[in-house]
């Protein structure tokens, strides 16, 4: 710091040093702040309309079996989430959140919208245990060898790992609808235009 600042700020009382430090943190947050929306701004950029791509011989697995769930591929709109091994995987999932959101979409957009879940685990028995204690029977994709993330390079960021994809499987919209409620209403608007 340079003398100039120090001394000014031992002549302040405790109010105006007060003040002074809360405008030089709101400074500080604003500027991290900004970048935060431009780095937002240009994972957007980049993702939107771009393809997701699919491996070959993926398997989707529920609690006691795998299974092939390839008519998930068919339908009009596809949500995909995919959460790496990175932190607390269970902490990321929320899945008590995406059981509402899926029978939310099955009860407003029957047969409209289907469900890809990609979970990166190094041990398959780890991701069981997690879908049999939150009860979430919804098939999902056990990625142990990272070939989603390998084909497609996510965005490192866990807000910006979801996806919501047309037909094709070109991004329409980015974002996690099961943590941040004005994507969920965006998808709803472009799920039922």
């Amino acid at each position: 710091m340079n003398n100039k600042i120090i001394k000014t700020t031992m002549n302040m009382t405790k109010s105006q040093l007060l003040l002074f430090f809360v405008i030089a943190v709101f400074s500080v947050c604003s500027c991290k702040n900004n970048k935060k929306r431009k780095d937002a701004t240009q994972i957007v950029n980049e993702w939107i309309g771009k393809e997701i791509l699919i491996p070959d011989n993926i398997v989707f697995k529920s609690f006691d079996k795998d299974t092939v769930f390839n008519s998930v591929f068919e339908k009009e709109y596809k949500i995909l989430l995919y959460i790496d091994s990175v932190g607390c995987v269970s902490c990321n999932t929320k899945l008590h959140l995406w059981k509402k959101i899926i029978e939310e979409f099955n009860a407003t957009s029957p047969d409209k919208v289907g469900f890809i879940f990609v979970f990166e685990f190094k041990k398959i028995r780890d991701a069981i245990y997690l879908l049999r204690d939150e009860d979430f029977k919804y098939p999902v994709i056990i990625d142990m060898d990272s070939k989603f993330n390998k084909l497609n390079k996510f965005p490192v960021q866990n807000e910006f790992q979801c996806f919501l994809l047309d037909k094709d499987n070109k991004a329409l919209l980015i974002g996690n609808p099961a943590t941040n409620a004005e994507i969920l209403n965006l998808y709803k608007q472009q799920i039922l235009k």
